[in-house]
């Protein structure tokens, strides 16, 4: 085995100690990060959108895609800070950051290459309910035209 190997293995599968000092700074982004979906999840977000399942939708995902990046970087601190022997290796810290990457590009991928052919079929589906005879009144526009026919 080469030298070079050899000693990138060491680096990697060793625990670093007391060394890793950037708890503080990954503790507070990955906090930040999870207030985005705790505000979705338990605020009243949810609440404004249910009338617009699209945009319900997009930001379920958003909220859980947020959630397991926070999570994991939460745990591997954890990891970290209680020293355990395999778990606080520096490999998993690296693991973690090209999953983070991956799965964020990932989700800026499938939100604007997805998300607004999902808008716009909820548009032509809204379109289509305003026409139609016998529309549904959950159909936002429809519920409002109702209402102001009924007050005349």
């Amino acid at each position: 085995m080469p030298d070079w190997l050899r000693s990138l293995a060491r680096y990697l599968f060793e625990s670093p100690g007391p060394a890793f000092n950037y708890y503080v700074p990954v503790l507070v982004a990955s906090l930040a990060v999870l207030c985005i979906p705790i505000y979705h999840f338990a605020l009243a977000s949810r609440v404004r959108f249910r009338r617009y399942p699209v945009h319900l939708f997009i930001l379920d995902g958003l909220s859980w895609w947020l959630s397991g990046i926070g999570l994991s970087w939460l745990i591997v601190i954890m990891f970290r800070s209680f020293d355990l022997p395999v778990l606080s290796w520096r490999i998993w810290l690296y693991v973690v950051a090209v999953g983070s990457a991956f799965f964020y590009l990932r989700g800026l991928i499938w939100i604007y290459r997805r998300g607004p052919r999902l808008l716009a079929d909820y548009e032509t589906e809204l379109q289509r309910k305003r026409y139609l005879a016998g529309a549904t009144p959950a159909v936002p526009s429809v519920t409002r035209r109702t209402r102001a026919a009924k007050q005349r």
